[in-house]
């Protein structure tokens, strides 16, 4: 099965091709408010440097937030667009769960907690707990469980969360993931790929139409007009 996945919801964009979690390629910009003139050209670009129609695409997947407002918007509207030209399924992942699992790579076989912060602006973040046991693992397939909801909160709640949870679980080893941390953004279509093809898997594929942003509060101006 060949996925192209899509993730705008950070400064770093990037489009992969991924197939029977083999990565093909990946390619990734910068800039939030180059996501709208520069994504499609660079998946344009991607699919020819690989030799391949978007038409030999099986499945569309984008990341869905949290993550900014405007780079979402993008992402979600340039993948239900070519989930709808094209007549091919469309499945959304968290980008905390994107994250996590990518924070995998960072954990060299050894049990940890990986924990993705996303900026939310004012010293805030967007963040999940989850568990990597590496050393369990038989597949490419690394996806760490996760044993906390989403939440946004101050980052020095979410490092006392972290903390907690490390002695909870009797764990040593912490791996802090995204781009409110000193690691930096990375870019996370690789893992929307590939965990777009463990929900297929389980019958979790949805359609352009049921595509949807998950936000973890207002925007600001939503915020601001309440306020009126």
């Amino acid at each position: 099965m060949l996925v192209l996945a899509i993730d705008t919801s950070t400064e770093i964009a990037s489009a992969a091709l991924v197939e029977n979690g083999a990565v093909i390629c990946e390619e990734s910009i910068c800039g939030i408010k180059t996501h709208s003139e520069q994504i499609m050209p660079l998946i344009d670009r991607m699919l020819k440097g690989a030799g391949i129609s978007i038409s030999d695409v099986d499945v569309f997947a984008v990341a869905n937030g949290p993550g900014s407002f405007t780079g979402l918007r993008i992402g979600i509207t340039t993948a239900k667009a070519l989930a709808y030209v094209n007549n091919k399924p469309l499945i959304t992942v968290n980008t905390l769960d994107a994250l996590a699992m990518a924070g995998t790579a960072l954990v060299e076989n050894e049990r940890a907690i990986i924990c993705p912060v996303i900026d939310a602006r004012n010293r805030q973040a967007f963040s999940a707990i989850y568990i990597s046991d590496n050393c369990k693992q038989t597949t490419s397939q690394i996806f760490p469980e996760r044993i906390s909801d989403y939440f946004g909160k101050l980052l020095l709640e979410i490092y006392d969360d972290v903390g907690m949870a490390a002695t909870k679980n009797n764990i040593v080893k912490k791996v802090f993931v995204g781009n409110a941390t000193a690691y930096g953004d990375i870019a996370k279509a690789t893992c929307v790929g590939k965990i777009s093809e463990i929900v297929f898997a389980n019958g979790g594929a949805g359609t352009w139409a049921s595509a949807d942003a998950f936000y973890l509060r207002e925007s600001q101006a939503e915020r601001l007009y309440k306020e009126k």
